[in-house]
């Protein structure tokens, strides 16, 4: 019971138990055989109509231009030159668009290990904190059968709480990178809409959409982390600090019963808003 006990307390504090980890990784570390097979797709698929598309725009741009050099040969020419270096810039954009995406998603992972890193806890830092351990069972061994079984029945609620955001947090990781892999397959199309003026924000639109995803990750990773010191920080501030003693804890688990009820709501509420919270990042919202 003494373990039951301290591991309901630890999950309770610590946050989701599963699948936060995968987001301080980048798409290829999460799954390689998937990654790998959208690369492939790109590659054998959206990549030709990608140089189609190209082409036709090439020509629409420089047919355009052209009839400029009737009135002016020399600011003609300046223009379709000016024009093709655009042009050849967009294909070498075109050609490097995955890693154009890694690239984002790598700033995202920086981020994520960055925050992930940071002590929210006061001795307690990489995201790991454990409430039960920092009361230690000696502290849980020294209370009787019957508050044991008290603190079992107070802690089932939270403690269910946290199995389900747990769950949603799974699935909310899994859906970003789908969404990620999905979006990387068609990479090379959008960025090629930056060769002309009128298709530009479709190309704005998607790297934005992109960054966004990935910008969730890592704010998934902060609502743990402040989710963390959320939880010390009402814990201690409603007696002063983690009791050390059994006559303490059942006042100390009773008083902040509620805490431990609102707590993995609110944190089950970010996990839902972080992809709206990251588009604000990026100015889409």
């Amino acid at each position: 019971m003494d373990d039951m006990i301290i591991a309901m307390l630890n999950l309770i504090g610590g946050g989701p138990p599963v699948g936060m980890s995968d987001l301080l990784r980048s798409p290829g570390e999460y799954n390689e055989t998937l990654y790998n097979a959208v690369i492939l797709v790109h590659n054998t698929v959206v990549k030709p109509i990608t140089t189609i598309v190209l082409a036709i725009m090439a020509v629409v741009m420089l047919s355009t231009q052209s009839s400029r050099m009737d009135a002016d040969r020399e600011l003609g020419i300046k223009i379709i030159a000016g024009t093709m270096l655009k042009i050849a810039i967009v294909l070498i954009a075109c050609m490097w668009a995955p890693k154009i995406l890694d690239a984002i998603a790598g700033v995202s992972v920086i981020i994520a290990n960055g925050i992930n890193e940071v002590d929210f806890t006061g001795g307690s830092g990489g995201g790991d904190y454990k409430l039960g351990d920092e009361i230690g069972s000696d502290t849980v061994g020294d209370l009787g059968d019957t508050d044991k079984l008290v603190m079992l029945i107070m802690l089932f609620l939270p403690w269910v709480l946290m199995n389900v955001g747990g769950a949603i947090a799974f699935v909310m990781v899994f859906l970003r990178f789908l969404q990620m892999f999905l979006l990387s397959a068609f990479s090379s199309l959008p960025v090629a809409f930056f060769a002309h003026e009128d298709t530009k924000q479709m190309g704005v639109g998607y790297l934005k959409a992109y960054a966004s995803v990935a910008l969730s990750g890592a704010i998934m990773i902060l609502g743990v982390a402040l989710y963390q010191a959320l939880v010390l920080g009402f814990t201690q501030n409603q007696t002063g600090s983690i009791p050390e003693d059994s006559d303490a804890l059942m006042t100390w688990a009773s008083d902040n019963f509620l805490v431990f009820i609102v707590a993995p709501i609110v944190l089950i509420i970010i996990m839902f808003k972080a992809h709206g919270l990251a588009k604000n990042l990026v100015g889409d919202a």
